[in-house]
């Protein structure tokens, strides 16, 4: 019954946040698009060190700016990268840390991605 509650929360959640997203963020500037789709690419490809350094990249860029929704999915899934490829323990104290980031800054976005990446890493 937990698990059922679970995943109906979760798509109330992800249908929740898919309406936010038109209204809170705007489309990227062509660089940070980029950068993004560096990021993803490095992803997919398991290219370690040039994931992590283009996500930095990407966070630095995003961090206090109108691009919040973008801060926090590059923090998420890099939370979830490191616990799927590199360090277990690392992974899942990034995943800590982006929810507390997120709950300092009274960050709606921020709390739906932390919570994304736990449960992310939870089901694994």
């Amino acid at each position: 019954m937990k698990k059922v509650s679970f995943f109906i929360l979760l798509t109330l959640m992800l249908l929740g946040i898919s309406s936010i997203r038109l209204r809170a963020e705007e489309k990227l500037p062509t660089k940070l698009l980029q950068l993004t789709d560096e990021a993803y690419r490095a992803y997919s490809a398991r290219e370690t060190d040039n994931y992590f350094e283009t996500v930095k990249k990407v966070k630095d860029a995003t961090e206090f700016s109108q691009y919040q929704e973008t801060y926090y999915r590059a923090c998420s899934y890099e939370a979830i990268y490191m616990f799927e490829y590199v360090d277990h323990k690392k992974g899942v104290q990034m995943a800590h840390d982006i929810y507390h980031h997120a709950k300092t800054n009274n960050s709606n976005v921020g709390m739906y991605f932390a919570t994304f990446a736990l449960g992310t890493i939870r089901e694994q």
